[in-house]
């Protein structure tokens, strides 16, 4: 595993599921954006070209704002959650410590045994390494926020709720990803009209 023996790859790949953050948000959070019970998505950590002249470029991992408003959001997640972030927070400022530096507010969350960005691609592999070891298929690490929005959907949630959470600017687009969780509702809505039967 790329994070070494702290528990940076297991809390993040939790809390991704309970929040169904994009990738670049969760490897982006700052400690200051995540308070009891409540993530605030604020920025995305995104590989950008940098031209170091009108023909060359290269690439750098940079912490940019998020691509639309309504990507910036608050999410609540479960409650019991909290005790594990504690520890984790504490295990982050001696990995911090052991590297010389100070784990602050704007200090990110998750990253490397040096305290540097997780990169995108480290992270996918560090993923598919964790599905193979546990013998499940491989999926995107996409997949744990498709999880989130479809285990909402499939409890009760609002599709409009769902939306927001997820950061999208439509509702079109919750519903394109999504509509196939509600196979049976035509049915479901028939039925509310059972006992008008007699």
């Amino acid at each position: 595993m790329i994070f070494g023996e702290d528990n940076t790859f297991n809390i993040a790949i939790q809390l991704d599921f309970i929040t169904g953050l994009r990738l670049g948000e969760l490897l982006g959070m700052k400690k200051k954006f995540v308070i009891k019970y409540i993530v605030k998505v604020r920025n995305t950590l995104k590989r950008v070209k940098i031209y170091d002249s009108p023909t060359e470029w290269h690439r750098e991992t940079k912490l940019i704002r998020p691509k639309s408003d309504s990507s910036i959001r608050s999410i609540n997640f479960p409650i019991p959650f909290w005790d594990t972030f504690e520890l984790y927070l504490q295990e982050q400022e001696e990995k911090w410590k052991k590297n010389g530096l100070e784990f602050n507010d704007d200090s990110l969350l998750f990253t490397t045994d040096t305290c540097n960005p997780i990169d995108l691609t480290n992270f996918s592999r560090a993923w598919k390494r964790f599905l193979r070891r546990i013998d499940v298929p491989y999926k995107k690490p996409h997949s744990i926020r498709d999880t989130y929005a479809t285990t909402l959907i499939r409890r009760g949630a609002l599709i409009h709720d769902v939306k927001d959470l997820l950061g999208h600017s439509s509702i079109k687009i919750t519903e394109k990803y999504y509509i196939f969780v509600f196979p049976d509702d035509k049915a479901k809505t028939a039925s509310l009209l059972d006992d008008m039967v007699i």
